[in-house]
């Protein structure tokens, strides 16, 4: 679910006092609590899924185009 601009500032305030790192930036969650991230100043635009049982990237969702064309269509 990619969250509504007016959640992206509570949620990320939150996701940083908990250990996601600063230099990545969520704006939504996989359904289970696992934010969707990009990392700041990365011209990659690579969508980075953060696991809060191991505080670490658990996979990358692809390109930013890969990732709207699989999670915000609908299957």
């Amino acid at each position: 679910m990619v969250w509504p601009l007016d959640r992206l500032i509570m949620e990320n305030k939150e996701a940083w006092r908990k250990g996601l790192p600063t230099a990545l930036v969520a704006f939504g969650d996989d359904g289970t609590g696992n934010p969707f991230c990009v990392e700041v100043g990365d011209a990659s635009s690579e969508v980075l899924r953060w696991n809060w049982i191991d505080l670490a990237v658990e996979r990358s969702e692809g390109s930013v185009a890969e990732f709207t064309a699989y999670w915000c269509s609908e299957r």
